[in-house]
């Protein structure tokens, strides 16, 4: 597929973006069922680039600083849809991103680590804001990035991704492939 086909495919968000079509079918924003991506890319490790080894495999999560969708104290709990109107959308991508990290802890431990800062409510209010630049949201993305970076870089776990030394790439097409047709 042409490069531009796929980065239309996967960014049909929505609402955002019309739905994009291809020889291969019609396709929505990746993010509706992959916004945390880490669980995907274990599936591909493991069923399609090493699938009959031990191999090492090592997730580094770098999220977005989900709103979520929180809920203050004694408010009632029976939301029901017009009550959640826009924050909807923010309890399904919380709730995806919540239980994908969960799954991965459990599959892999120590090998998973996660930097991100979850907003509080009133960060909230100007992180929704973002769309409408402004100074409050501008400062709170990077006050709190760099509260999550400085809180991992602190952190024992975080060491394995940060001495990580990447092997040479293998390119299998193209001006730089570097393995033979045999292989291929």
């Amino acid at each position: 597929m042409k490069i531009v086909d796929v980065a239309l495919a996967t960014a049909a968000a929505p609402v955002y973006f019309p739905l994009a079509r291809n020889d291969r079918g019609v396709f929505a924003d990746g993010g509706l069922v992959g916004n945390a991506p880490g669980l995907f890319g274990l599936h591909e490790v493991k069923t399609f680039l090493a699938p009959k080894q031990d191999a090492l495999v090592r997730v580094l999560a770098i999220g977005t600083m989900t709103i979520g969708a929180t809920v203050r104290g004694g408010a009632s709990l029976d939301r029901g849809f017009g009550k959640w109107r826009g924050g909807l959308f923010d309890l399904v991508i919380s709730a995806q991103e919540s239980s994908v990290d969960y799954m991965l802890r459990q599959a892999l431990g120590n090998n998973y680590f996660q930097i991100d800062d979850k907003a509080t409510p009133d960060q909230s209010k100007d992180v929704k804001a973002l769309d409408r630049v402004s100074i409050g949201a501008t400062n709170t993305l990077k006050d709190r990035g760099n509260h999550a970076a400085q809180r991992a870089l602190g952190d024992p776990l975080f060491h394995p991704f940060r001495a990580h030394q990447a092997g040479a790439p293998i390119f299998y097409h193209g001006p730089n492939k570097n393995v033979p047709e045999a292989t291929c």
